[in-house]
């Protein structure tokens, strides 16, 4: 009842009732996948109503969520703990989130991202004016990483804070490259033949450090996430001293078999040598045996 559901909040005016959502008499729990309130159900079940929904100021309507990071991971791969609607509107006091209520409501599963964005210039700017949430450069319901409007979007371009973004994007997009670069590596090893297994680990902490340096970007602190990409590249350049050492190795296992492969066409050479010369001496004992052989048994007649 207190909800926007129960108030009449239907675009085209109206209330629902519990039947609406969870049918009248083949009620299922929300666990049972058939049911119409399950996770990976709930989102068909809210765009049959709000599919036409007023999108926000980015252009960002909730019939994008399906193909939205959020909606792939929901109703594709089956993962119940990506948000569905209801994880950020409520599932019976249903309401609509403000951009001044985004960071709450995002933090619930993106805890070190929203600290981040605490503690920065940004969260001042929200209490003051409302603005910028976290939709407001991710967007809401068609969310990816990178998308909805740019820094560009709010600040002049000579002003210091977009100087100040572009060296934190810088420095983890060449981190980032890095990363790439080496993975590339790691995978040319594998098919070589060699165990990457140590270089795998490295990288898998140096794309840890990444994380937290994307998720320390909010704060837009420039020493902190140049701290996080600088350990980040040093996970990388460990990686890069492991490959090279092996590709020291496989290059002395490559000479050890050639050397082997070498010796043992010689081996082979050589036996085929002294089979020759064993034949031609059987040979010859057989000429001789046949030239004194009539001599033999001319005197034993």
């Amino acid at each position: 009842r207190a909800g926007s559901h129960g108030r009449g909040g239907v675009e085209g005016g109206g209330t629902l009732t519990c039947a609406d959502c969870h049918g009248a008499h083949g009620i299922l729990p929300a666990t049972e996948p058939r049911s119409t309130v399950h996770p990976r159900r709930v989102v068909d079940l809210c765009l049959g109503c709000h599919r036409t929904g007023e999108p926000d100021r980015t252009g960002d309507g909730p019939e994008l969520y399906p193909g939205s990071a959020h909606g792939r991971a929901l109703m594709e791969d089956g993962n119940r703990m990506a948000p569905s609607c209801a994880s950020c509107h409520g599932a019976h006091g249903t309401s609509g989130v403000t951009p001044a209520d985004t960071p709450k409501v995002c933090g619930r599963c993106h805890r070190p991202v929203t600290d981040h964005f605490r503690s920065g210039p940004h969260l001042r700017a929200l209490e003051i004016t409302g603005q910028p949430g976290c939709t407001a450069c991710h967007t809401a319901h068609g969310r990816e990483e990178g998308t909805g409007p740019t820094c560009d979007s709010c600040h002049r371009a000579t002003e210091p804070a977009l100087a100040i973004e572009q060296g934190i994007s810088q420095d983890l997009a060449a981190a980032r490259l890095l990363l790439m670069e080496a993975r590339a590596r790691a995978s040319s090893l594998v098919l070589r033949g060699m165990d990457t297994a140590a270089i795998e680990m490295k990288l898998k902490e140096a794309a840890s450090w990444l994380v937290m340096g994307g998720s320390a970007f909010h704060s837009l602190d420039v020493g902190t996430v140049a701290e996080m990409t600088g350990m980040a590249r040093e996970k990388i350049g460990a990686a890069g001293d492991i490959a090279d050492r092996l590709e020291v190795e496989m290059g002395i296992r490559r000479a050890g078999l050639w050397f082997l492969s070498l010796l043992a066409a010689t081996v082979v050479l050589l036996l085929g040598v002294k089979l020759r010369l064993i034949e031609r001496r059987d040979r010859s004992g057989r000429f001789m045996d046949d030239q004194v052989r009539p001599d033999r048994k001319e005197g034993n007649r």
